[in-house]
């Protein structure tokens, strides 16, 4: 009998058209596929779109925003300087993240032309302080262009090379636009023109693939991969193509995080001398203690929810804060000892009137003590240790490579190695160095089995257990859950107690809120901890770590060394952390010409014997050793990289030309735009109210100008197409050279024809002879690889200032032209100075010092001679200091001596002195 309820359902079933036919068991079995196939397709769908929900949280988490797009940060601050000026000061400043105080009521203040380092431990917040100066959370005046390089270029169809000039192509529209709609709203005068119009000069779109190639070609891109699609790049090559676009579009303050996390050693040393060079404004974080000394002029600590300050790089950094800590302590036990007696007097007074009153006194000073602020005890910095487990000795052989041969295309001629023969044991402690491309972590991968060798046998010990951290070690971690969730359940099988895992990921630093936060909201050097916490818990016997130390902080990077180094078990590593290679390599073997080779020196030795970067980019020519049949090692020259010194002699005052003859063009013709709106302006009011004589007689005097200011520019352009044929010129020649494939090779004779004769020119040019220079160069057909002209303009005007003007009366000029020359960008008033430092040299010279080599560029020692000549060469010194190099470092001085027509490293005086200065 059917229930009542039942027959309730099935007459609605019914109602709607659903009642269950009886079945078959045909259409049993059709039902059953139907369903799996159903379940396995909405399965598919609900995992598809899981995974799509997963990776759009993370991806919120990451870029700190919520479900909403709006930023996880809340800042507060003042602008305190001037809104137009490039130095930036931002009082009660505050940052807060996800609930978290990251510092509170500080100064945020950067210097236009100062490169910071930023320090703190990992998670205190740097990246966090980044992007909220990036996306001008605080108050960044709008003229102040911000880059924040935190991402690699994107994945599209453009090579390196063709991506990095068009994002300089479209900087460039970018500044004149914003020239446009300053010109537009505060006219021609405005201070902030002056800035753009410096960016415009320096970007130069004539020179935008030779520069690229020049970054590219530093960063480790050679002529190949400098065309291959971005698309095709490895997250960490993508990260180089933006760090290229960043060096080349110079912005005014440009935001670093970790920029060598994905470079090698070669590349490191070439951005940290492309860094030094800086002149723009740099907030650099970088664990590198060697990257921060050699880049930074000033150093930033968060620390104790605050921003100090410190001038000086890391080392000037660490030695001044020690003192101050000492000398932070050294008050603050005084001051205990003295709060203690008082505390102990006034405990003591009992009640005699006399004791009471000089107790109540005593406590008097004490209430003014707390009330103006006791002094805090040094906080000292949390410290951790790594460590890794003792493992079981193994006997060797462990680990070797016996005459491993391997291609990834398997075809010898794609031989990435040939012939290895080499092995690592339980006591090894090796590094791996090398150019960019040879195949280090190939190499690691051989080791662990993940790829196989083309020819030869890799031996592994049959209880070895192998420990891999590598550059995307930390994409194993699921980003949406907790580290504490996230390794207990990978390690469900040791132990499910909370407690536990807290004390495992409580030994590499992970304490606290770390712990239970999503790892998508950490930092990178936290996510690397909880890599290394895995690592350690499965006991490995040998560690094979590619760049272990990217995203963590100095003092973790130490404590890693001093693991590494208690470490019972075998150490292969690669990275680019010269100061971890120092304290743990053993053997240092250099990867390249497809073989490993030992380097029997320190690091330190084989950092100073890295190319440095001009003779990298001037002579760069494939190390190959020689072949069976040919004698000869073959170029492998770039032209884009020889253009920046190429006719390194007239290099200076061929730009010099150049960039007064931009100067020039601009102020002309911003000078014909007012005239012409003055013109019209003149043109209305003359119809209305002037007298026809007077308007008539105004009009002709602006039509006078309105042609003057015509035929200039006229003669600007002519020039402009002068300097366009010789840069072609000049590119060709290049071109030319890039054709020859070997030294042999005939063309090489005729382009070392051309060169030799470009040389006589030239040596034509510095003994005094233009005349015969520029007949030389006509009949050789090289006029336009020679810029004669340019260089008898620049060695006219230091004659015309050396023998017949008087500097004091021209610098007096300046004074009172000294709008008009900024303007211009004139470098007339620098030239001037340059000359009295001469003048002043030569007197001390003629009044009896014989002995230039004591002349010192940082202390007051003078070698040898009189008095008088002593006294002329100090206020040389005092002068240099003043005039020609107000940033101490005497760059203006290296500058003045390659602008000389004279050679800077010549042995007539002064020009000695000023190589002296210069070096």
């Amino acid at each position: 009998m059917v229930s009542a309820s039942k027959a309730a359902r099935q007459a609605k079933r019914a109602a709607d058209g659903d009642a269950k036919p009886k079945k078959t068991a045909t259409s049993k079995l059709s039902s059953k596929a139907n369903s799996k196939n159903a379940s396995k397709a909405n399965s598919e769908n609900g995992d598809a779109a899981e995974d799509l929900e997963l990776n759009e949280e993370v991806a919120k988490l990451t870029t700190q925003e919520d479900k909403h797009g709006l930023s996880d940060r809340v800042t507060t601050g003042v602008l305190a300087s001037l809104e137009q000026s490039r130095d930036v000061k931002i009082i009660s400043a505050s940052l807060v993240f996800h609930g978290k105080v990251l510092f509170n009521d500080s100064t945020l203040e950067i210097n236009y032309g100062r490169r910071y380092g930023l320090l703190g431990e990992n998670g205190c917040g740097k990246t966090t302080l980044l992007k909220a100066i990036d996306k001008r959370e605080f108050p960044f005046p709008e003229h102040i262009d911000i880059y924040l390089l935190n991402m690699g270029a994107p994945k599209t169809e453009l090579g390196a090379l063709e991506w990095v000039v068009r994002e300089a192509e479209n900087e460039l529209a970018r500044l004149e636009k914003l020239a446009e709609d300053i010109l537009e709203k505060d006219g021609p005068e405005s201070p902030l023109l002056d800035d753009i119009y410096e960016r415009q000069e320096d970007m130069d779109p004539s020179t935008f693939h030779t520069r690229a190639s020049l970054i590219l070609t530093g960063l480790g891109f050679n002529k190949t991969t400098i065309h291959k699609k971005t698309k095709d790049m490895s997250g960490g090559w993508r990260m180089r193509v933006a760090l290229a676009k960043a060096l080349f579009v110079k912005p005014a303050l440009l935001l670093l995080d970790d920029p060598t996390a994905h470079l090698d050693l070669e590349a490191c040393v070439w951005l940290e001398e492309y860094m030094k060079k800086w002149d723009r404004t740099l907030v650099l974080v970088s664990h590198s203690m060697d990257f921060l000394n050699g880049v930074c002029t000033n150093m930033i600590d968060m620390r104790q929810k605050k921003l100090l300050y410190y001038g000086g790089n890391y080392d000037t950094y660490h030695k001044t804060r020690t003192e101050q800590e000492v000398n932070q302590t050294k008050a603050y036990e005084k001051q205990q000892d003295e709060i203690k007696h008082i505390k102990k007097f006034i405990a003591s007074a009992g009640t005699y009137a006399n004791l009471v009153r000089q107790a109540k006194s005593r406590q008097k000073i004490l209430d003014k003590m707390e009330a103006d602020g006791l002094i805090e005890p040094v906080a000292v910095d949390r410290v951790f240790t790594f460590r890794f487990a003792d493992v079981e000795k193994l006997p060797p052989p462990v680990l070797s490579l016996d005459n491993v041969t391997f291609s990834y295309s398997g075809e010898a001629k794609d031989n990435l190695y040939e012939n290895l023969d080499f092995g690592v044991d339980m006591d090894s402690r090796t590094a791996l160095v090398g150019p960019n491309g040879v195949g280090k972590s190939t190499l690691l991968n051989i080791f662990t089995g993940k790829l196989s060798p083309t020819s030869g046998v890799v031996s592994r010990h049959t209880h070895l257990k192998l420990g891999v951290y590598s550059q995307h070690s930390a994409e194993q971690l699921d980003l949406t859950k907790s580290a504490l969730d996230f390794v207990r359940d990978k390690f469900h099988h040791i132990s499910q107690d909370l407690q536990y895992w807290r004390q495992q990921l409580g030994r590499y630093g992970m304490t606290g809120e770390a712990q239970t936060s999503k790892m998508a909201t950490l930092s990178d050097g936290q996510k690397s901890r909880i890599v290394f916490a895995l690592l350690a818990i499965e006991g490995p016997n040998m560690l094979l770590l590619d760049e272990p130390t990217n995203g963590l902080d100095i003092p973790t990077i130490d404590s890693l060394a001093d693991a590494i180094n208690a470490f019972s078990g075998g150490v292969v590593v690669v990275s680019h952390d010269f100061r971890l290679l120092d304290k743990i390599a053993k053997d240092i073997m250099v990867c390249e010409f497809k073989t490993v080779r030992r380097w029997d020196g320190s690091i330190g030795e084989y950092k100073n014997h890295l190319p440095h970067l001009e003779l990298s980019l001037v002579l760069n020519l494939a190390p190959t050793p020689p072949t069976a049949n040919k004698g000869n090692y073959h170029l492998n020259i770039a032209a884009a990289s020889l253009l920046s010194t190429d006719q390194p002699l007239l290099r200076m005052p061929y730009e010099l030309s150049r960039r007064n003859f931009k100067n020039a063009q601009r102020v002309i013709e911003h000078s014909s735009s007012a005239l012409t709106t003055s013109l019209s302006a003149t043109t209305k009011a003359a119809s209305k109210k002037a007298a026809p004589e007077a308007t008539l007689e105004s009009l002709d005097s602006m039509i006078t100008k309105m042609q003057s200011l015509k035929r200039k520019l006229e003669n600007l352009h002519e020039e402009e197409s002068r300097i366009h044929r010789s840069a072609k010129a000049r590119l060709q020649h290049l071109q030319d050279l890039y054709q020859v494939h070997s030294l042999v090779d005939v063309k090489y004779d005729e382009w070392s024809r051309t060169r030799l004769s470009r040389l006589l020119v030239d040596y034509l040019l510095r003994e005094g002879y233009a005349d015969s220079a520029a007949c030389l160069a006509e009949s050789k057909g090289i006029t336009d690889l020679v810029d004669v002209d340019a260089f008898v303009a620049c060695h006219r005007i230091e004659r015309s200032l050396r023998e017949k003007m008087s500097t004091t009366l021209a610098l007096e000029w300046c004074k009172e032209h000294g709008k008009e020359l900024k303007k211009a960008g004139s470098l007339l008033e620098f030239e001037l100075r340059l000359q009295q430092y001469i003048e002043l040299v030569r007197q001390g010279h003629e009044a009896g010092l014989s002995g230039m080599d004591g002349l010192e560029t940082e202390g007051v020692s003078i070698g040898g001679g009189g008095g008088g000549g002593e006294a002329k060469l100090v206020e040389a010194r005092a002068h240099a200091k003043k005039y020609l190099s107000p940033s101490g470092d005497f760059e203006l001085t290296r500058r003045a001596a390659g602008m000389l027509a004279y050679r800077p490293w010549d042995e007539v005086e002064p020009y000695a002195v000023i190589s002296l200065l210069a070096r």
